[in-house]
């Protein structure tokens, strides 16, 4: 089956195995000359490390100082360095902290040549970033076969970290495409990766921040909300969110979570929510002044949200109630009559399914055990067009209601009184209609008779005489 691993991989492993000799190694598998810079204070030394080199196929560039050697590893930038440690207990490897210190050389493959045989040296080279040590004089083939190794192991290295970029340029993408700030830092603090919106937030440059500390690139946030959060992710290991005031921008809000990278650094995840909180912190001294003046008004009221339960009662409920009053609908509906719960269910249902203000009359339980007929009137408030909230009052009606009984009692009797009353003027009526209809009987059966006598008397003198002549 065919190998899937890259030549150089291939090298190395046959050196390892003892299929190859180390010397082979230094040879590239594309036929890439390595560069060697070669750091040694004595110019024999130098030189013999010079002509051994070469003959092995290596460009060599060689320096008599630490100071040189750094100014030219900076410039450009080799394959391997060999340098000479002088004094390595006072010094303590200036040049290889420096280099170690440098992004662009921090990976560099270094061997230490010495005098020192001591095991306390030793620890020093490689405690300052040392890949190897050798003592003088060091032998031909043992420098040869070290470059070889160091060599092939540094292009394993390379490939392996193209590898590895290639995955986090990908990841990148992804990163950049999303709208949040994303940034991600080593146990030390040192930043790794920041997407564009991440230094778009931070108002930097990406080689202003990529490769240093964060404390270096935002001094002074060390007392801020979201540092103390990096500490303590760090020190738990476990994921955190945070809304807090950023040092790093301006101490504008941002929303934080932080979760623990697999190599004990950490990966950050922020978006800013400057507005979203001052627009809350203005939400709040909204709802508190129309809480104050909730409480000024002589009247009971309440905030109810949109899925039922109360916000707020104010002091005028709490005190005619006397008991606290729960949260919930169950236990408002607890202080109405049983006589009245339908009814102000019906309406109350009616209402939020119109999503309009609706007004009923029911009687609620005072706290000497009395109920008292309220008028119940609840209003929706809404934000962006959605019901957040009914306000609501309730309004003693009770002296009101008795009185409007009172006055109803009063105008009924009145009405019947008046009734009464009609009714005896009615038959007064009647009676003294009766009365004139008899007398005007009477008075026609009168002038009939004094007509009838009239017409007698007359026709008496006309008869008189006629009788008189007829004798």
């Amino acid at each position: 089956m065919k190998s899937r691993r890259k030549p150089s991989q291939q090298a190395l492993a046959g050196a390892l195995s003892g299929g190859a000799e180390m010397g082979s190694l230094i040879r590239a598998p594309d036929g890439r000359t390595p560069r060697i810079l070669v750091g040694e204070i004595d110019p024999n030394l130098r030189a013999r490390l010079r002509r051994v080199l070469v003959s092995a196929g290596c460009r060599v560039e060689t320096v008599a100082d630490s100071k040189t050697a750094l100014a030219a590893a900076s410039r450009d930038q080799p394959d391997l360095i060999v340098i000479d440690s002088v004094n390595p207990r006072l010094h303590g490897f200036p040049l290889l902290r420096q280099l170690r210190r440098e992004p662009a050389t921090r990976w560099l493959p270094v061997i230490v040549l010495s005098s020192d045989a001591g095991e306390p040296a030793r620890n020093a080279a490689f405690e300052a970033g040392a890949d190897d040590y050798l003592i003088k004089p060091v032998g031909a083939r043992e420098l040869l076969s070290r470059v070889g190794l160091h060599l092939a192991m540094a292009r394993v290295g390379r490939e392996a970290s193209e590898a590895v970029r290639h995955s986090e340029r990908r990841l990148a993408e992804v990163l950049e495409a999303i709208g949040e700030a994303v940034y991600a830092m080593d146990r030390e603090e040192a930043i790794l990766f920041a997407n564009r919106k991440a230094l778009e937030m931070w108002n930097k440059r990406e080689e202003e921040v990529v490769g240093r500390r964060l404390l270096e690139v935002f001094p002074g946030i060390e007392n801020g909300e979201p540092y103390r959060a990096y500490r303590r992710v760090l020190a738990t290991g476990k994921p955190l969110h945070v809304e807090a005031m950023a040092p790093a921008i301006g101490d504008r809000w941002i929303g934080l979570d932080v979760h623990p990278a697999p190599q004990g650094g950490l990966v950050v995840a922020f978006r800013d929510i400057d507005e979203q909180k001052r627009a809350e912190a203005r939400l709040r001294e909204s709802e508190e002044r129309f809480r104050l003046m909730l409480e000024a008004l002589p009247q009971a009221a309440f905030i109810i949200r949109a899925d039922g339960n109360a916000e707020y009662y104010n002091q005028a409920l709490r005190d005619y109630v006397g008991v606290p009053i729960g949260a919930d609908r169950a236990a408002r509906t607890a202080l109405h009559h049983p006589d009245d719960r339908t009814r102000l269910e019906a309406a109350r249902r009616k209402g939020v399914a119109a999503g309009k203000e609706y007004t009923v009359e029911v009687r609620i339980r005072r706290h000497d055990g009395v109920y008292r007929w309220h008028r119940i009137h609840n209003r929706p408030i809404r934000f962006e067009g959605r019901i957040e909230y009914w306000l609501g009052t309730a309004v003693d009606i009770n002296d009101m209601r008795e009185a409007n009984e009172l006055l109803e009692r009063r105008v009924a009797e009145r009405t019947a009184e008046l009734e009464a009353a009609n009714r005896r003027l009615a038959g007064q009526i009647e009676d003294r209609e009766r009365a004139e209809a008899q007398l005007r009987q009477a008075q026609r059966i009168e002038a009939v008779g004094q007509l009838t006598s009239g017409v007698a008397h007359d026709l008496n003198i006309l008869l008189t005489p006629i009788i008189g002549n007829l004798e």
